[in-house]
Protein backbone atom coordinates (compact mmCIF):
# COMPACT_ATOMS: atom_id res chain seq x y z
CA UNK A 1 0.00 0.00 0.00
CA UNK A 2 1.48 2.99 -1.45
CA UNK A 3 0.09 6.17 0.42
CA UNK A 4 1.18 9.84 -0.24
CA UNK A 5 2.33 11.77 2.30
CA UNK A 6 0.64 15.15 1.37
CA UNK A 7 -3.12 13.21 1.57
CA UNK A 8 -6.03 14.02 3.78
CA UNK A 9 -6.06 12.12 6.50
CA UNK A 10 -9.98 10.55 5.97
CA UNK A 11 -9.02 9.84 2.63
CA UNK A 12 -5.92 8.18 3.05
CA UNK A 13 -7.09 5.57 6.35
CA UNK A 14 -9.67 4.80 3.68
CA UNK A 15 -7.33 3.96 1.63
CA UNK A 16 -5.45 1.46 3.52
CA UNK A 17 -8.88 0.18 5.34
CA UNK A 18 -10.10 -1.22 2.66
CA UNK A 19 -7.94 -3.71 0.94
CA UNK A 20 -7.41 -5.20 4.45
CA UNK A 21 -11.48 -5.59 4.34
CA UNK A 22 -10.94 -7.10 1.27
CA UNK A 23 -8.35 -9.38 2.96
CA UNK A 24 -11.04 -10.69 5.04
CA UNK A 25 -14.21 -11.40 2.79
CA UNK A 26 -10.65 -13.26 0.75
CA UNK A 27 -10.39 -15.64 3.76
CA UNK A 28 -14.00 -16.31 4.92
CA UNK A 29 -13.68 -19.29 3.44
CA UNK A 30 -10.80 -20.27 4.82
CA UNK A 31 -12.01 -19.39 8.47
CA UNK A 32 -15.73 -21.68 7.76
CA UNK A 33 -13.75 -24.48 6.66
CA UNK A 34 -11.95 -24.67 10.17
CA UNK A 35 -9.36 -26.14 8.95
CA UNK A 36 -6.73 -23.23 7.68
CA UNK A 37 -5.25 -21.68 10.61
CA UNK A 38 -3.00 -19.78 7.89
CA UNK A 39 -6.34 -18.25 6.34
CA UNK A 40 -7.93 -17.50 10.61
CA UNK A 41 -4.25 -16.21 10.88
CA UNK A 42 -4.82 -13.69 8.15
CA UNK A 43 -8.24 -13.09 8.75
CA UNK A 44 -7.66 -11.93 12.49
CA UNK A 45 -4.67 -9.61 11.36
CA UNK A 46 -6.64 -8.05 8.81
CA UNK A 47 -9.62 -7.17 11.21
CA UNK A 48 -7.72 -6.90 13.91
CA UNK A 49 -5.19 -4.07 12.23
CA UNK A 50 -8.63 -2.38 10.81
CA UNK A 51 -10.02 -1.98 14.48
CA UNK A 52 -6.24 -0.31 15.66
CA UNK A 53 -6.55 2.01 12.41
CA UNK A 54 -10.37 2.91 13.27
CA UNK A 55 -9.62 3.60 16.54
CA UNK A 56 -7.23 6.22 16.16
CA UNK A 57 -9.33 7.83 13.17
CA UNK A 58 -12.22 8.60 15.29
CA UNK A 59 -11.60 12.83 14.17
CA UNK A 60 -10.77 12.33 10.37
CA UNK A 61 -14.14 9.89 9.80
CA UNK A 62 -17.73 9.77 10.16
CA UNK A 63 -18.94 8.83 13.88
CA UNK A 64 -21.91 7.32 12.66
CA UNK A 65 -21.13 3.97 10.60
CA UNK A 66 -17.74 3.46 11.42
CA UNK A 67 -18.69 3.39 15.22
CA UNK A 68 -20.89 0.62 14.58
CA UNK A 69 -18.21 -0.86 12.47
CA UNK A 70 -15.56 -0.86 14.91
CA UNK A 71 -17.12 -2.48 17.63
CA UNK A 72 -18.50 -5.28 15.15
CA UNK A 73 -14.53 -5.83 14.26
CA UNK A 74 -13.87 -6.20 18.24
CA UNK A 75 -16.83 -8.75 18.11
CA UNK A 76 -15.16 -10.62 15.62
CA UNK A 77 -11.82 -10.67 17.10
CA UNK A 78 -13.49 -12.09 20.26
CA UNK A 79 -15.14 -14.38 18.62
CA UNK A 80 -12.11 -15.52 17.00
CA UNK A 81 -9.53 -15.70 19.91
CA UNK A 82 -10.28 -19.38 21.45
CA UNK A 83 -9.96 -20.80 17.82
CA UNK A 84 -6.83 -19.14 17.22
CA UNK A 85 -5.44 -20.21 20.73
CA UNK A 86 -6.49 -23.50 20.43
CA UNK A 87 -4.47 -23.80 16.89
CA UNK A 88 -1.42 -22.52 18.16
CA UNK A 89 -1.52 -25.07 21.48
CA UNK A 90 -2.50 -27.83 19.75
CA UNK A 91 0.78 -27.06 17.43
CA UNK A 92 2.76 -27.03 20.47
CA UNK A 93 1.76 -30.02 21.86
CA UNK A 94 1.83 -31.91 18.51
CA UNK A 95 5.51 -30.55 18.61
CA UNK A 96 6.12 -31.86 21.74
CA UNK A 97 4.76 -35.22 21.16
CA UNK A 98 7.03 -35.72 18.52
CA UNK A 99 9.65 -35.15 21.13
CA UNK A 100 8.79 -38.53 23.18
CA UNK A 101 9.16 -41.77 22.79
CA UNK A 102 5.97 -43.70 21.03
CA UNK A 103 4.70 -44.74 24.74
CA UNK A 104 5.10 -41.43 26.09
CA UNK A 105 3.65 -39.67 23.14
CA UNK A 106 0.78 -41.89 23.54
CA UNK A 107 -0.60 -40.80 27.04
CA UNK A 108 -0.66 -37.14 25.92
CA UNK A 109 -3.18 -38.15 23.54
CA UNK A 110 -6.23 -37.71 26.31
CA UNK A 111 -5.32 -34.20 26.11
CA UNK A 112 -4.84 -33.60 22.69
CA UNK A 113 -8.77 -35.10 22.06
CA UNK A 114 -9.76 -32.80 24.43
CA UNK A 115 -8.36 -29.64 23.07
CA UNK A 116 -9.25 -31.17 19.24
CA UNK A 117 -12.98 -31.27 21.04
CA UNK A 118 -12.44 -27.42 21.84
CA UNK A 119 -10.82 -26.72 18.67
CA UNK A 120 -13.82 -28.22 17.10
CA UNK A 121 -16.66 -25.98 18.93
CA UNK A 122 -14.12 -22.78 18.97
CA UNK A 123 -14.04 -23.12 14.63
CA UNK A 124 -18.00 -23.38 14.94
CA UNK A 125 -18.79 -20.70 16.50
CA UNK A 126 -16.16 -18.74 14.48
CA UNK A 127 -19.00 -19.98 11.44
CA UNK A 128 -21.93 -19.65 13.38
CA UNK A 129 -20.64 -15.65 13.18
CA UNK A 130 -19.71 -15.35 9.82
CA UNK A 131 -23.09 -16.73 9.17
CA UNK A 132 -24.82 -14.25 11.25
CA UNK A 133 -27.06 -11.38 10.48
CA UNK A 134 -24.85 -9.03 12.58
CA UNK A 135 -21.06 -10.22 9.95
CA UNK A 136 -23.94 -9.78 6.52
CA UNK A 137 -25.08 -6.16 7.96
CA UNK A 138 -21.47 -5.42 8.69
CA UNK A 139 -19.83 -6.32 5.58
CA UNK A 140 -22.63 -4.75 3.73
CA UNK A 141 -22.02 -1.44 5.46
CA UNK A 142 -18.83 -1.31 5.86
CA UNK A 143 -18.39 -1.98 2.48
CA UNK A 144 -20.24 1.28 1.57
CA UNK A 145 -18.40 3.77 4.46
CA UNK A 146 -15.14 2.42 2.78
CA UNK A 147 -16.26 3.11 -1.17
CA UNK A 148 -18.40 6.64 -0.53
CA UNK A 149 -16.83 9.52 -2.45
CA UNK A 150 -14.15 11.70 -1.46
CA UNK A 151 -16.71 14.53 -2.05
CA UNK A 152 -19.80 13.02 -0.18
CA UNK A 153 -17.55 12.82 2.62
CA UNK A 154 -15.28 15.55 2.76
CA UNK A 155 -16.33 17.43 5.83
CA UNK A 156 -14.98 14.34 7.53
CA UNK A 157 -11.36 14.65 5.87
CA UNK A 158 -9.85 15.82 8.74
CA UNK A 159 -7.14 18.74 8.42
CA UNK A 160 -3.39 18.60 7.64
CA UNK A 161 -1.58 15.80 6.01
CA UNK A 162 -1.62 12.01 6.78
CA UNK A 163 2.08 11.91 7.10
CA UNK A 164 1.72 14.22 10.15
CA UNK A 165 -1.18 12.51 11.36
CA UNK A 166 0.60 8.74 11.43
CA UNK A 167 3.30 10.07 12.75
CA UNK A 168 1.66 11.62 15.96
CA UNK A 169 -0.56 8.16 16.23
CA UNK A 170 3.00 6.08 16.06
CA UNK A 171 5.02 7.88 18.68
CA UNK A 172 1.64 7.78 21.25
CA UNK A 173 1.48 4.07 20.65
CA UNK A 174 5.20 3.85 21.50
CA UNK A 175 5.25 6.30 24.37
CA UNK A 176 2.07 4.67 25.97
CA UNK A 177 4.26 1.22 25.91
CA UNK A 178 7.32 2.64 27.54
CA UNK A 179 5.42 4.01 30.24
CA UNK A 180 3.45 1.29 30.81
CA UNK A 181 6.64 -1.19 30.64
CA UNK A 182 8.77 1.33 32.59
CA UNK A 183 6.01 0.95 35.65
CA UNK A 184 6.06 -2.95 35.97
CA UNK A 185 7.86 -4.25 38.62
CA UNK A 186 10.09 -7.54 39.01
CA UNK A 187 6.62 -9.48 39.91
CA UNK A 188 4.40 -7.88 37.09
CA UNK A 189 1.65 -9.96 36.42
CA UNK A 190 1.45 -12.32 33.50
CA UNK A 191 -2.22 -10.39 33.18
CA UNK A 192 -0.23 -7.15 32.79
CA UNK A 193 2.13 -8.58 30.49
CA UNK A 194 -0.43 -9.78 27.97
CA UNK A 195 -1.91 -6.02 28.07
CA UNK A 196 1.64 -4.51 27.02
CA UNK A 197 1.63 -7.21 24.31
CA UNK A 198 -1.51 -6.24 23.22
CA UNK A 199 -0.26 -2.87 23.33
CA UNK A 200 3.06 -3.84 20.66
CA UNK A 201 0.42 -5.32 18.59
CA UNK A 202 -1.46 -1.82 18.50
CA UNK A 203 1.74 -0.11 17.37
CA UNK A 204 3.05 -2.78 15.13
CA UNK A 205 -0.25 -2.60 13.05
CA UNK A 206 0.23 0.98 12.95
CA UNK A 207 3.87 1.28 11.62
CA UNK A 208 2.96 -1.56 8.92
CA UNK A 209 0.21 -0.13 7.65
CA UNK A 210 1.67 3.49 7.40
CA UNK A 211 4.80 1.75 6.22
CA UNK A 212 5.01 3.63 2.90
CA UNK A 213 5.05 7.45 4.51
CA UNK A 214 8.60 7.06 5.92
CA UNK A 215 11.97 5.86 4.35
CA UNK A 216 11.92 2.07 4.16
CA UNK A 217 14.67 1.16 6.17
CA UNK A 218 14.48 2.89 8.87
CA UNK A 219 10.97 1.62 9.32
CA UNK A 220 11.96 -1.78 8.56
CA UNK A 221 14.51 -1.78 11.44
CA UNK A 222 11.99 -0.44 13.91
CA UNK A 223 9.58 -3.05 13.12
CA UNK A 224 12.29 -5.86 13.71
CA UNK A 225 13.47 -4.44 17.04
CA UNK A 226 9.59 -4.17 17.73
CA UNK A 227 8.87 -7.64 16.66
CA UNK A 228 11.50 -9.37 18.64
CA UNK A 229 10.50 -7.99 21.75
CA UNK A 230 6.61 -8.88 20.76
CA UNK A 231 7.36 -12.52 19.88
CA UNK A 232 8.95 -12.89 23.32
CA UNK A 233 5.52 -11.41 24.80
CA UNK A 234 3.45 -13.99 22.40
CA UNK A 235 5.76 -16.75 23.37
CA UNK A 236 4.81 -16.38 27.20
CA UNK A 237 1.32 -15.44 26.26
CA UNK A 238 0.97 -18.86 24.38
CA UNK A 239 2.83 -21.06 27.00
CA UNK A 240 1.01 -19.47 29.80
CA UNK A 241 -2.37 -20.63 28.10
CA UNK A 242 -1.48 -23.87 27.24
CA UNK A 243 0.13 -24.54 30.69
CA UNK A 244 -2.95 -23.51 32.20
CA UNK A 245 -5.18 -25.84 30.05
CA UNK A 246 -3.23 -28.75 30.69
CA UNK A 247 -3.03 -28.37 34.53
CA UNK A 248 -6.99 -27.99 34.46
CA UNK A 249 -7.00 -31.10 32.12
CA UNK A 250 -4.80 -33.13 34.88
CA UNK A 251 -7.37 -31.55 37.53
CA UNK A 252 -10.59 -33.16 35.86
CA UNK A 253 -8.65 -36.50 35.22
CA UNK A 254 -7.42 -36.89 38.46
CA UNK A 255 -11.21 -36.52 40.09
CA UNK A 256 -12.36 -38.54 37.73
CA UNK A 257 -10.14 -41.65 37.72
CA UNK A 258 -10.40 -41.58 33.47
CA UNK A 259 -7.02 -42.03 32.49
CA UNK A 260 -3.89 -43.82 34.29
CA UNK A 261 -1.44 -42.66 36.37
CA UNK A 262 1.41 -43.40 34.12
CA UNK A 263 -0.41 -41.01 31.28
CA UNK A 264 -1.27 -38.25 34.55
CA UNK A 265 2.51 -38.48 35.09
CA UNK A 266 3.25 -37.80 31.65
CA UNK A 267 1.14 -34.54 31.45
CA UNK A 268 2.34 -33.52 34.66
CA UNK A 269 5.92 -33.86 33.02
CA UNK A 270 4.45 -31.43 29.99
CA UNK A 271 3.38 -29.07 32.53
CA UNK A 272 6.61 -28.50 34.33
CA UNK A 273 8.00 -27.97 31.21
CA UNK A 274 5.33 -25.23 30.56
CA UNK A 275 6.02 -23.92 33.90
CA UNK A 276 9.55 -23.29 33.09
CA UNK A 277 9.70 -21.95 29.62
CA UNK A 278 6.94 -19.14 31.69
CA UNK A 279 9.66 -19.20 34.17
CA UNK A 280 12.53 -18.23 31.96
CA UNK A 281 10.65 -16.22 29.38
CA UNK A 282 9.24 -13.91 32.18
CA UNK A 283 12.79 -13.76 33.24
CA UNK A 284 14.13 -12.25 30.12
CA UNK A 285 11.14 -9.88 29.92
CA UNK A 286 13.41 -6.82 31.83
CA UNK A 287 16.78 -7.32 29.29
CA UNK A 288 14.12 -7.59 26.42
CA UNK A 289 12.35 -4.39 27.39
CA UNK A 290 15.44 -2.36 28.60
CA UNK A 291 16.56 -3.09 24.69
CA UNK A 292 13.34 -1.59 23.14
CA UNK A 293 13.27 1.28 25.67
CA UNK A 294 17.03 2.02 25.45
CA UNK A 295 17.68 5.81 24.48
CA UNK A 296 19.08 5.30 21.11
CA UNK A 297 15.77 3.22 19.97
CA UNK A 298 13.80 5.98 21.77
CA UNK A 299 15.54 8.64 20.26
CA UNK A 300 15.47 6.73 16.41
CA UNK A 301 11.30 7.19 17.31
CA UNK A 302 11.02 10.50 17.84
CA UNK A 303 12.84 11.15 15.28
CA UNK A 304 11.11 9.29 12.59
CA UNK A 305 7.86 10.24 13.75
CA UNK A 306 8.07 13.88 14.54
CA UNK A 307 5.23 15.72 12.54
CA UNK A 308 6.70 18.21 10.52
CA UNK A 309 6.28 22.03 11.48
Amino acid sequence: MELDPESPPGAAVKQVLLPLFDTMRNNEHAVRSGIDSDGLHDFRVASRRSRVVLSRAKKVLPVEGFTRCREDLRWLAKTTNQSRDLDVGLAALVAYRSTLPPQDAEQLLPFERDLRAGQRGAHDSVRTALESDRYQRFTADYRVLLTTSATKCAEHAGSGRIADVASAWILAAYQRILQRGRAFGPTVSIKELHKLRLACKRLRYLMEVYESLFPKQKMAELIDTLEEFQTLLGDLHDTDLLRHDIEEFIRKMTVSDAVSAEAIAIMNQFAEKLENRVITTRAEFGQRFDAFARPSNEWRFRELFQPSR
